[in-house]
């Protein structure tokens, strides 16, 4: 295999400084703006994470043991579906 060249389709001109704009002098120190991130609730969702995980857990046990398939919880997706499907018996 030949290979006659390598190209960018990126420019790799470096961004130009609008016309008046001066650099800061050396030293001179540069004031940026802070940023800032709430997160509303956050112990609530790490506490549900263990809610869920706890959840899972008790389910795959149900399933292991044949105890998760009931009559009640078939005959409830059954109805579920039927009304999702509008089949009315």
């Amino acid at each position: 295999m030949d290979i006659c060249s390598i190209a960018s389709s990126h420019s790799t001109a470096l961004p130009q400084r609008p016309a008046g704009d001066t650099p800061a002098r050396a030293g001179a120190r540069v004031t940026r703006g802070t940023d800032l991130v709430e997160l509303s609730g956050g112990q609530d969702r790490a506490g549900s994470r263990h809610l869920r995980i706890g959840l899972v857990e008790d389910v795959k046990a149900q399933i292991a043991a044949g105890t998760y398939v009931t009559s009640a919880r078939l005959d409830a997706a059954l109805e579920r579906l039927m009304g999702d499907l509008d089949v009315t018996a």
